[in-house]
């Protein structure tokens, strides 16, 4: 006869409770879904946060066992971001080689236009007053920078295209060796973890080998399409040598007007204050002696403004052969890189070389320059005491024609105070333009040591 019993009611509810309580006790992360411990499908940064979040709630791990599976999460989360960066490089690069054979068309023909840049240029300075090419100046300058920083990353791009498919053949094998290795790992994961750890590892896995698929495509759309970059990238480093060019030579013509212009100036600036000293010759001294300080001032100036034009010649010629060292010297390295030295090079080096300057004409050249800078420092610094000691204009000249006007008529009062207004701003406004004048000396002075100063560090490096 079967065992049979019969469960009463107050069984029944004691029987039920347990059970909800069993149910109260699954861990939490039951009750969220999760990703199969398969690979079928790519994972997110959005799973990636969703699972670090239960993990964070579960109440069944201790806190040893967050802190791991939260490790492996934040590895995976990192190389998922290092994976969309080579995927948004993969679809910048795709749209370089689909664009690739109408880019490289256009700047062989934008190579051939200089002809019409250069009467631009003239037409733009016959147009341009001072303050209009000082602007342009600014600006160009800005541009030359640029224009060397993208000649750096070409020339590192193409010294890599250039050292042809060997090097990429060798990643793209490196990379499968890493794939291979993932994916066994992935096949192998540890049954003896805890669920929660053993699918964080899993989402890590996923996101190494994620980085490593986009890496592999990346290399792989390399290769099949290296010719096209190679020409690509040898255009564009001709097109920005040109454009190099177009710049210093740009910059040397408007520095050639802005230096031309600021001669003229000062030299009529200085020819009008004799005449001025001249024509107050009958005018009270203290008149006389403003006069006389204002054309003094403008001689002065005329005098400066020679010096900086011949130290910009000066800084421009040695910062176009500081360029074009450092290019050959760039591009030897780089030859040496790829096919090795020889004999034709090494000849190349040493005649560089010898055209560089010693340490001991160096040295000479900067003690001189020095000297330069603190005496135009000092005598900026006098300006300026000057320019305070004076102050307001006002005030200055009711100081020096307070005890001119005490035999003087209204009008003749006003009269003289009229010209010594006049007298004290023009010797104010020569002032002003000294004191700048010797500002762009001394950083005209300082740009040259350092230019030559980087000739001697490049002397130092050819071997």
């Amino acid at each position: 006869m079967p065992y049979s019993a019969t469960i009463r009611p107050p069984q029944l509810r004691a029987i039920f409770f347990v059970l909800l309580s069993l149910c109260h006790a699954l861990p939490t992360w039951a009750e969220a879904p999760t990703l199969p411990l398969k690979q079928n499908q790519p994972i997110t940064l959005d799973q990636l946060e969703q699972t670090r979040t239960t993990i964070s709630r579960d109440a069944s791990l201790d806190q040893g066992q967050k802190d791991k599976a939260v490790e492996l999460l934040n590895q995976a989360d990192n190389w998922l971001r290092q994976a969309n960066k080579v995927r948004g490089e993969i679809t910048r690069l795709e749209k370089l080689i689909q664009d690739a054979p109408q880019r490289i068309q256009d700047l062989r023909t934008d190579m051939n236009r200089t002809t019409d840049l250069d009467e631009s240029l003239e037409g733009f300075i016959q147009s341009s007053d001072l303050a209009t090419l000082e602007v342009r100046i600014s600006k160009e300058e800005l541009n030359l920078v640029q224009a060397r920083d993208d000649q750096e990353t070409q020339l590192d791009e193409l010294a890599t295209l250039l050292a042809g498919s060997r090097q990429i053949n060798t990643e793209i094998s490196a990379r499968s060796e890493a794939l291979a290795q993932i994916r066994s790992d992935i096949e192998t994961l540890p049954q003896n973890e805890l669920k929660q750890i053993r699918q964080a590892r899993l989402m890590s896995l996923m996101a190494r080998e994620a980085l490593r698929e986009a890496e592999f495509d990346l290399l792989t759309l390399r290769l099949g399409n290296l010719s096209l970059l190679t020409n690509l990238t040898q255009v564009q480093r001709d097109a920005n040598i040109a454009h190099i060019s177009q710049l210093q030579v740009s910059l040397k013509r408007l520095n050639q007007a802005a230096a031309e212009i600021r001669e003229t100036e000062a030299k009529q600036a200085r020819q009008a204050a004799e005449q001025l000293q001249q024509e107050t010759a009958s005018l009270p001294l203290p008149l006389q002696i403003i006069a006389r300080e204002n054309a003094k001032t403008r001689s002065e100036l005329e005098q400066l403004v020679y010096w900086e034009k011949r130290v910009q010649q000066q800084l421009t010629a040695t910062k176009r052969k500081l360029e074009q060292i450092q290019s050959d010297f760039e591009h030897s390295n780089q030859r040496v890189d790829v096919v090795g030295s020889s004999k034709a090079i090494g000849k190349m080096l040493s005649r560089r070389r010898a055209a560089l300057p010693s340490l001991r004409s160096y040295s000479r050249s900067s003690a001189k320059r020095k000297q330069e800078i603190n005496k135009a420092t000092d005598r900026q610094i006098e300006i300026e005491e000057l320019l305070l000691e004076r102050g307001n204009i006002s005030n200055h000249v009711d100081a020096i024609t307070q005890s001119l006007l005490d035999d003087l008529s209204d009008k003749e009062s006003k009269l003289l105070q009229k010209q010594a207004l006049s007298l004290a701003g023009a010797r104010r406004e020569a002032l002003n333009e000294l004191q700048k004048a010797y500002g762009r000396y001394i950083s005209q002075l300082t740009s040259f040591d350092l230019a030559e100063r980087q000739l001697l560090n490049l002397s130092k490096s050819y071997t």
